[in-house]
């Protein structure tokens, strides 16, 4: 910031906004900036991020079984919703390859 001589509060209040403004812009940037990174566009995308077929992640989709929101009549999938949702998963996992084990 340059060094400035202020005389008036209306001045005072002008800078403060001016800064403010400045500041939202930045974090508006910022959080678009974050959402792109982090939305996977396409279904195709989804399923070479997750290691599942399309055909199964259309099938969770129709069942509600996995992450998604739709723009338009499109949809897509948030990267940190879709890991967040394997790791919740996982345990599942675990318990059909003991079970396999057991089994055997």
């Amino acid at each position: 910031m340059q060094n400035m001589v202020l005389t008036t509060t209306e001045q005072l209040q002008a800078l403060f906004r001016s800064e403010a403004q400045n500041l939202i812009n930045d974090l508006v940037t910022q959080l678009e900036l974050n959402k792109e990174t982090d939305t996977i566009p396409s279904v195709k995308e989804a399923s070479e991020f997750t290691g599942l077929a399309v055909q199964t992640i259309y099938q969770y989709v129709n069942e509600n079984r996995i992450p998604f929101f739709r723009v338009g009549r499109k949809l897509q999938f948030s990267k940190k919703e879709l890991r967040a949702w394997q790791q919740a998963k996982r345990p599942d996992v675990m318990k059909i390859v003991v079970n396999n084990l057991i089994s055997k």
